[in-house]
């Protein structure tokens, strides 16, 4: 066990001391210090990203949170046993799909080609005349991302949270 974490969880530490230099694949590195983390720092393009990857990361927890006590509530609720363990097997299934997967079929749903589903119900609805393009739209781009998010990592915090419903007495 020790040799494992030795080798998965710290030998690619070692890796860190090449930002200290000025790395180039052909050439001895040059040491430079903190001069890297200095200049990633003064760069507007960092804090930008920094920025929106805080937004992201506390907006996905507070929504799949959110979403995983109202599916645990609900399921918890449910008087059918095989209708509960149906609903809670079918909720957890996209945990286990790949984050590539999950981005193909929701490319494929929100295309704005013919094949696309949403666009083509909205079309045939009468909603809108020309495909929406729901993934480069800088409105809709972090909408769809959570939803995406809510859907593939919901089923996950269900299970956590109906175990703990499981724990506390009905009657209360």
């Amino acid at each position: 066990v020790l040799l494992f974490i030795l080798v998965v969880k710290y030998w690619p530490m070692l890796g860190v001391r090449w930002s200290f230099y000025n790395y180039k694949p052909i050439g001895t590195p040059k040491f430079v210090g903190f001069d890297n983390f200095e200049k990633m720092f003064r760069t507007g393009d960092f804090w930008t990203a920094f920025k929106n990857t805080l937004v992201l990361s506390v907006m996905k927890l507070l929504l799949t949170t959110f979403a995983s006590v109202i599916v645990s509530v609900f399921i918890n609720e449910m008087g059918n046993l095989f209708a509960k363990k149906s609903l809670q097997t079918i909720i957890y299934l996209p945990h286990f799909l790949s984050w590539a997967v999950v981005a193909s079929i929701f490319t494929m749903l929100l295309s704005t080609s013919v094949t696309g589903t949403v666009n083509g119900i909205l079309k045939d609805w009468g909603l809108i005349t020309e495909g929406i393009n729901f993934l480069s739209d800088k409105k809709l781009w972090r909408p769809v991302f959570y939803v995406i998010n809510i859907w593939k990592e919901t089923g996950w915090g269900t299970i956590i949270f109906l175990a703990t419903l499981a724990g506390i007495n009905p009657e209360l």
